[in-house]
């Protein structure tokens, strides 16, 4: 079964005004990679608007006219990013309905196709869970993606609702989201000097129990 990667999804969510000629949107893609390498190596307050210029081949002054800080460029990537992510997971659900897959499948599929995204982009994630600790901006952004990703879970569970043994589905779904992220995190800092496969599957065991009984 294919794995879904967040950016074959799209299009991703856009933070202020878009340029309108193709050279200009151009700049503002380069820009964004080069920053968004730049935040996943070294991370946010290591990199600088000159390293970001530099990465993307424009001048400073030309990253200025797309964004007006590092802030906002952080920003535009973690919209992007979790919407992507959103993307991926309402796909994911989407594939569980078309193959009429049993739950014990469904679950199985569904937190390797979400653990195999969040270890692509791992550092980054991190980075992005640090920002939004300290940036009521980048709060709302995670927050709301994170709301809307778990609504899809919510309608699925919904639908499949004889089938489970938790009787409030928006709470067992804030358990589940609270927990596989934090396992997530501590599986990609910890690469290598755990038994990463045995784990997922335990976890992928607990949550079948938990909610079918």
């Amino acid at each position: 079964m294919k794995q879904m990667n967040a950016e074959e999804y799209g299009p991703a969510a856009v933070r202020g005004k878009q340029p309108v000629q193709e050279r200009s949107r151009e700049t503002r893609r380069r820009i964004l990679q080069s920053a968004k390498e730049l935040f996943t190596d070294v991370g946010f307050e290591e990199t600088t608007t000159h390293l970001i210029a530099d990465g993307a081949r424009v001048s400073v002054g030309g990253l200025y006219a797309h964004f007006p800080n590092k802030e906002e460029i952080f920003l535009t990537i973690m919209e992007e990013r979790s919407h992507a992510i959103y993307e991926m997971t309402k796909n994911c659900i989407q594939t569980i309905r078309e193959q009429k897959m049993e739950p014990d499948t469904a679950i199985d599929y569904l937190l390797t196709t979400m653990y195999t995204t969040h270890t692509t982009y791992g550092k980054l994630n991190r980075e992005m869970q640090r920002f939004a600790t300290v940036n009521e901006e980048a709060a709302r952004i995670h927050d709301r993606w994170e709301m809307e990703e778990a609504k899809e879970i919510i309608v699925w569970l919904e639908e499949i609702r004889e089938k489970l043994a938790v009787d409030d589905i928006p709470v067992a779904i804030i358990i589940i989201s609270r927990a596989t992220h934090e396992l997530f995190h501590f599986l990609y800092k910890y690469q290598g000097q755990v038994d990463e496969q045995r784990i997922l599957t335990e976890l992928q065991v607990m949550f079948k129990r938990y909610l079918f009984g």
